[in-house]
């Protein structure tokens, strides 16, 4: 029997529901006395902290009952009250949901950043008495840990060090809670660069997720 954990961190939610299939996105449903409406999810919108579902046909809920929707990757289920969400012809809109269910999973999926684009943080070590910063680009991400590429003469200092945490993010001031223990250093095909693997304490915060996507998305509309 698959094993549901629950979800509380809304932008584990918000990747989750990302990754659900181009087909059978899903269902919202209401169960009622003798009854039970089901609607087949035809669109999935994932605003900034909202839900926006649409289906093939209008659709009429009542209020005295909750209503449930089920997105198909890692069957992620959360329950809306009245109160949690708006209606208005074949579409329902909510925000984030304050928990979830989803199917565990052995590990947290990462999520290679858009091909061309050139995000970079700055890290700095835990360790040092000193503040030493060294830029390094993102090139995937997941809620619990970071890829990034470093420049091979920075190798052995990231050898020496092993825990970082965040002070920027594209330049811009970030101080994310979240230190980043390096957990392997591999030679890209690329000698100049090596790929350092690194790994969380805690789930990445939803403004260091949403600062990451906000840059690789203005550096896409740049070159459009």
């Amino acid at each position: 029997m698959e094993k549901y954990r629950l979800i509380e961190i809304q932008a584990e939610m918000a990747e989750l529901a990302r990754k659900a299939p181009t087909a059978e996105l899903g269902e919202i449903w209401q169960t009622i006395p003798n009854r039970r409406e089901i609607y087949k999810i035809k669109r999935l919108e994932v605003l900034t902290n909202a839900f926006v579902f649409t289906t093939s046909i209008s659709f009429e809920f009542d209020i005295g009952f909750p209503v449930y929707v089920k997105v198909n990757h890692r069957n992620l289920i959360f329950k809306l009250n009245p109160e949690d969400y708006k209606t208005h012809g074949n579409q329902l809109v909510c925000n984030f949901p304050r928990e979830a269910k989803a199917i565990e999973s052995r590990r947290y999926e990462r999520t290679a950043m858009p091909e061309g684009t050139q995000v970079t943080l700055t890290l700095r070590p835990v360790s040092e008495k000193t503040a030493i910063d060294v830029d390094v680009r993102i090139l995937d991400v997941s809620l619990m840990g970071l890829g990034i590429q470093v420049a091979n003469i920075n190798k052995d200092f990231f050898q020496r060090n092993s825990v970082f945490k965040i002070i920027k993010v594209g330049g811009i001031a970030h101080s994310e809670v979240a230190k980043f223990t390096v957990c392997h250093i591999t030679l890209k095909d690329d000698r100049n660069f090596v790929k350092v693997g690194m790994s969380a304490d805690v789930f990445l915060s939803e403004t260091l997720m949403r600062m990451i996507q906000q840059e690789a998305e203005k550096q896409i509309l740049a070159k459009n």
